[in-house]
């Protein structure tokens, strides 16, 4: 019995030193560190980045835009959002109210919040915070140590794109020297009491603006979209939204957790594009000019009856001829110009004509985009989205389909991501799903005469294949025949000298059937001097009846 009791009193005895036992583990001082604030100014995360932008923008070899922040920087950033409405805290100046340089927030006369400060390791960071609670200069010291794990993943959405989503998981709480992670809702409230804010409301503070904190979880969560609306302050940017599909789609970004920094890395360099654009000749100035330029293309076609095998005709569109065309129509309606704030500097977003190239049988689209400091356009990143596709035809509408979304000089992304690039082009009628549509694009080469059979891309040559109509097969025939005399009295002209080399060079080699090098330099004529030539080809072969059916 005796040894009974002794065991009751002592477990009475426990229970009633626990809470100071408990006490006496969680008591713990905290002063601020504060070496780990010594930066030359003021620092938010805008500040940062910007920054860290400008490094980027600078240096065309560089490979990655590096969001990372020293200690210094990180704490300094911090204490402008937790100390915002203290300016006196941390000040020297001992004329200043202790208690105002001592308290980062007053808890009226009952103490105060001390400050936090971040640490960094390798794939997490911790958090750590101090606080006062008492009265009449007795007081209850404490600190909060909050450590996040850092793992980055990519996560495949349901419209079959992907995002990247970065988790800080709170792998353990202390107060003081005690581990409560096991007991998270009483010691959220806990710290509540003792600090006036939460576990939860010291996380969600430190990612002010960026990412949100899932209480379920205890996860900090960040996608590129919370990146996206921290450096634009808003979603709604067809161009950035554009870049950060890409760096979603090729999982470019990376953490840069280590002993003396973190943050986050964008592997931007790798959308680095070289592409120097398109230069025209020429631009179309009206529909005389458009007129002219069909004309002097049609040439293509009477050459083409050069191979007398083939039962169909060709209108070749020089790959130059394609771009003045869509120069014309499109002209700056595709380009666009934003600004965004970052840190105080003001950025442009670019958007340069669209263009085309003619590419292993495919029409490349090529859309380039820069970022460009406004006070120093040397500053600059350059990218480019290249839509490849493949002609047909669809009734009188050209067709343009999207098989695949290049970006920069090396890199290719899924058609998934095809949505948020055409958004670059903005709200325009020829955009319909993954195609490019030119609608009654074809009613250009109506005739009774001939049908649009197949369009291809061969070399630098947009290639309109023309079947002629019932009778009008005759008529090809007949052409066919006499194109050769038509051409060689034509091309005496001196204008049309190196015209004249290439048909030569074509007639010496009889088994050829390659007309691509009277094609070019046809192409090396100006416009004028290209209809020129089709208006005398086609006077020279007058004597053809119903050669008109044929000619569009």
């Amino acid at each position: 019995m005796k040894l009974i009791f002794r065991l009751i009193k002592i477990i009475l005895l426990l229970i009633t030193l626990s809470p100071f036992i408990l006490l006496a583990i969680m008591y713990k001082g905290y002063t601020i560190p504060a070496d780990d604030f010594l930066v030359t100014e003021e620092l938010s995360f805008t500040d940062i980045a910007a920054r860290n932008l400008d490094l980027f923008l600078s240096d065309p070899s560089k490979e990655s835009f590096e969001f990372t922040l020293t200690k210094n920087e990180a704490n300094a950033a911090m204490k402008t959002l937790y100390a915002k409405d203290n300016p006196s805290f941390m000040s020297e100046d001992e004329s200043l109210p202790k208690e105002d340089r001592l308290y980062a927030i007053k808890f009226g006369n009952f103490g105060g919040f001390k400050g936090a400060n971040i640490t960094f390791a390798e794939d997490e960071l911790t958090i750590t915070a101090g606080a006062d609670a008492g009265f009449n200069g007795i007081y209850y010291k404490t600190t909060l140590k909050i450590t996040l794990g850092l793992v980055i993943d990519a996560v495949e959405l349901e419209d079959g794109t992907t995002q990247t989503v970065i988790k800080l998981a709170v792998k353990s709480v202390n107060i003081g020297n005690l581990p409560v992670f096991w007991m998270y809702d009483g010691a959220n409230w806990l710290v509540k009491q003792i600090f006036k804010k939460s576990i939860n409301e010291f996380i969600q503070q430190s990612i002010q603006g960026l990412g949100n904190f899932d209480l379920d979880t205890r996860t900090v969560v960040i996608t590129s979209k919370d990146i996206l609306g921290f450096v634009n302050n808003s979603n709604e940017n067809a161009m950035l939204d554009a870049v950060f599909a890409m760096v979603d789609e090729l999982e470019l970004i990376e953490s840069t957790f280590t002993d003396t920094h973190g943050g986050l890395k964008l592997e931007l360099g790798k959308l680095r594009s070289t592409d120097a654009g398109y230069v025209l000749t020429s631009q179309l100035q009206n529909d005389q000019d458009v007129e002219t330029l069909f004309t002097g293309q049609l040439s293509s076609l009477l050459v083409s009856t050069l191979l007398s095998n083939e039962s169909t005709l060709k209108y070749n569109m020089h790959e130059m001829a394609f771009n003045q065309l869509l120069d014309y129509y499109v002209r700056d309606s595709m380009n666009i110009s934003e600004k965004i704030e970052l840190g105080g500097e003001a950025y442009l977003i670019q958007t340069e004509p669209l263009f085309a190239r003619f590419v292993n049988n495919q029409v490349h689209f090529n859309i380039i985009l820069k970022i460009v400091k406004e006070s120093d356009p040397t500053k600059q990143f350059k990218t480019s989205f290249i839509l490849k596709t493949t002609p047909s035809v669809n009734a009188s509408d050209l067709v343009f389909t999207i098989t695949e979304v290049g970006i920069g000089d090396t890199e290719t992304v899924s058609s998934a991501t095809i949505e948020k690039v055409l958004k670059l082009v903005g709200e325009t009628d020829i955009i319909q799903g993954n195609q490019i549509i030119l609608e009654d694009f074809l009613n250009e080469f109506a005739t009774q005469g001939v049908t649009v059979k197949q369009i291809s891309v061969n070399g630098s040559y947009l290639v309109f294949e023309l079947e002629p109509n019932g009778t009008n097969a005759s008529v090809l025939a007949e052409l066919q025949d006499a194109i050769s005399d038509a051409l060689n009295d034509v091309l005496q002209d001196p204008e049309y000298a190196d015209v004249l080399d290439a048909f030569e060079d074509f007639l010496a080699n009889p088994t050829s059937n390659d007309t691509s090098g009277i094609l070019d330099a046809i192409n090396n004529l100006d416009p004028t001097q290209q209809s020129l030539l089709f208006d005398q080809l086609l006077d020279s072969l007058g004597d053809i009846s119903n050669l008109g059916n044929l000619i569009p």
